[in-house]
């Protein structure tokens, strides 16, 4: 069960947001379209049968299937991207391919052919998941911010960001290679203060009356406190798993309902601003977080 909940939370809900977002917003990026009608159903059909697969039916076909779909995703996107000359966003397909390649290892892994721990296979998976936040919410946090509160100062430096970005790969990856602690817990703790830094500078105080806005700020805090806690559990101070949800329940779950809810409303053509039972949603998902962290 625990194998199963790792998988399907990671590469099966957590890969299909991420490539809907991708679709959509590739649109607009680009000015090309992206599959719909019959492809779009072949791929929803892909992510169902891996669904009803890791359920029910788990063997050499379901992985072969279930893994495909985030492979053939980042294909989609890179042909689009390269077609626009949209060279910036390749990163995001970049690190789409290696959490289809992470899913696809996770598979080798159960299935035997390859001797490493699925659930460590699933935790890189959610650190490159993390990247992908990272990447978006840099570009999007401190713009929606901007627009909706008149006045207020954003600092953004590039310099950070980069930074911030570079430190978590180094997090990322002295993390999967298992290299000593006082390696692991360094890359984690300095990633953790770059991206407290980052974050504190979009000004997340001035969102507070701003439901919208604050439920990605807050989203967004939990990617430096789960370094920090990951930091700490290369030092036996605090379990891994408060670490890694830390990044799933309060990250990816923050993120997902607070961008949901601004496209639900944006593309439905009502006022992107959130009512009582957006309010509610946005407190009970950052209260579940808190409330799995510490247990």
């Amino acid at each position: 069960p625990m194998v199963w909940h790792a998988h399907e939370m990671v590469f099966g809900f957590g890969g299909a947001v991420i490539i809907g977002f991708l679709f959509t917003a590739a649109r607009n990026w680009t000015g090309l379209p992206l599959p719909t009608g019959v492809p779009l159903g072949i791929a929803f059909s892909l992510w169902m049968a891996g669904r009803v697969g890791m359920f029910a039916g788990y063997g050499v076909a379901t992985a072969v299937v279930d893994a495909s779909l985030l492979l053939l995703a980042a294909a989609v996107l890179a042909r689009r991207f390269l077609r626009a000359r949209s060279y910036g966003n390749m990163p995001l397909v970049c690190v789409l391919a290696l959490l289809g390649a992470a899913n696809a290892a996770f598979h080798a892994a159960e299935l035997g052919y390859v001797g490493v721990s699925s659930i460590a296979v699933a935790e890189m998976g959610l650190m490159l998941i993390v990247l992908i936040e990272m990447i978006i919410g840099g570009r999007v946090i401190p713009g929606f911010t901007v627009n909706a509160i008149p006045g207020i100062r954003v600092r953004r430096w590039p310099w950070l960001s980069r930074a911030a970005l570079a430190l978590a790969v180094a997090a990322l990856v002295s993390d999967a290679l298992m290299l000593p602690p006082v390696v692991r817990g360094a890359c984690a703790l300095y990633a953790c203060v770059a991206l407290a830094v980052q974050a504190i500078g979009w000004n997340p105080r001035a969102t507070c009356a701003r439901p919208m806005i604050w439920v990605l700020h807050g989203a967004y805090g939990w990617i430096p406190v789960g370094m920090m806690l990951l930091g700490l559990s290369a030092f036996g101070l605090v379990t891994r798993s408060a670490a890694m949800h830390a990044f799933a329940a309060g990250s990816m779950g923050g993120l997902i309902i607070g961008m949901m809810t601004r496209t639900a409303l944006g593309h439905t053509g009502r006022v992107v601003r959130a009512g009582r039972w957006e309010w509610t949603a946005f407190v009970l998902v950052h209260a579940a977080a808190l409330i799995r962290v510490a247990a």
